[in-house]
């Protein structure tokens, strides 16, 4: 495997095939290949979309430092590229082509509340923790704290809005979260949160940020949890949860009430739903989850599924394990564009967001 020496670029394939949902799912080709769009297929492959990585995206300033992960990434209505990292500045944009527009959340007081107006986003520590970021269809900025047990509205700007959750409380009522994972601002303005390692629960606030209900407990039945890591709507307001650890896809409508479930084709950490509303998941494989293959590394097996509305696999894409374009170390973020262009970014090994532009 190895690198274009005039562009440093990569081709990359993403197998696709006729499967679905209790049908043979046909193996997915290893994340990096050599093939080229106009080299011949194998045969009995279904269709094959080529990506070309872009290693030079973003051009991140020199005075600007990354470090310990990027867990979460997104794409406003702009098409501007948002993303956190697990250090400060905290949030960062960009435009398509990788150029940098700004970042925020810089060291300072703590924010607790905003009952006395707007403030900076601002940390105590180097490392508060972050664990994922949402632009909203107003171009709110929200940011998940992971540790600290809040979750920020921002302003464009970096200006904190709203705090949902106690610092650094963790609590099972309607005013505590335990380790919030995610959050969803739908079209009506109302926040759903997935409120993920300790309570294995979805909450649902009003647009001001008043309890509504919560629903959910730890366990494998239907509409129950083990870690809900991700949270996504679709056009016709469904929510799609990634419940990280029972393997699967949830489907619920915004009342909490179970429609469908996905299980067994990927352990989805990160969701995200394109304009024709086929959904989006990375994370890695499903035989991880099982006991007999515990020791697996964690490596191998980076993925990214896209699934129609139907739950049919449209997309099955692996990656190897690594430091260069195209490889993983842990994938944990995933966001496309309106050409299909796929963002993806990473904690573990590597602290990157990386870009694959779509070919055919």
């Amino acid at each position: 495997m190895g690198i274009s020496s005039k562009l440093n670029r990569r081709k990359f394939l993403s197998r696709t095939a006729a499967t679905g949902l209790g049908l043979t799912i046909l193996p997915a080709l290893g994340g990096c290949n050599l093939r080229s769009p106009g080299e011949k297929k194998p045969e009995n492959w279904g269709s094959v979309t080529f990506f070309a990585d872009d290693p030079w995206w973003p051009q991140k300033p020199e005075d600007i430092v990354w470090s310990g992960g990027i867990p979460g990434v997104d794409i406003d209505a702009q098409g501007n590229i948002w993303f956190i990292t697990r250090s400060l500045p905290l949030v960062h944009e960009y435009t398509p082509d990788g150029k940098f527009i700004k970042a925020f959340g810089t060291q300072g007081p703590v924010v607790t509340s905003v009952e006395n107006g707007p403030v900076d986003l601002t940390f105590s520590m180097p490392d508060p923790g972050i664990h994922q970021i949402k632009v909203d269809h107003e171009g709110n900025v929200w940011v998940v704290t992971w540790r600290l047990g809040v979750v920020y509205k921002c302003s464009p700007e970096g200006k904190v809005l709203m705090v949902l959750g106690k610092y650094n409380e963790r609590g099972t009522d309607e005013t505590h979260f335990g380790d919030p994972n995610d959050v969803l601002v739908v079209p009506s303005g109302d926040i759903f949160v997935a409120d993920g390692e300790v309570n294995f629960r979805i909450v649902h606030f009003d647009p001001q940020g008043k309890f509504i209900k919560a629903w959910g407990k730890e366990g494998k039945g239907p509409g129950e949890f083990v870690c809900p890591h991700a949270i996504v709507s679709d056009s016709k307001g469904l929510l799609y949860v990634a419940d990280r650890g029972n393997t699967r896809i949830q489907i619920f409508d915004q009342n909490g009430k179970f429609i469908d479930q996905w299980p067994d084709i990927i352990v989805p950490f990160d969701l995200w739903i394109d304009s024709e509303d086929n959904v989006w998941a990375c994370g890695y494989g499903p035989l991880r989850t099982k006991a007999e293959y515990a020791n697996l590394p964690r490596s191998n097996d980076n993925l990214i599924v896209k699934f129609n509305p139907q739950g049919r696999v449209l997309l099955i894409w692996t990656f190897t394990q690594g430091d260069l374009p195209g490889e993983f170390g842990e994938i944990h973020g995933i966001a496309v564009d309106r050409n299909g262009n796929v963002y993806a970014s990473e904690v573990g090994m590597n602290t990157r967001v990386q870009k694959f532009i779509r070919q055919s």
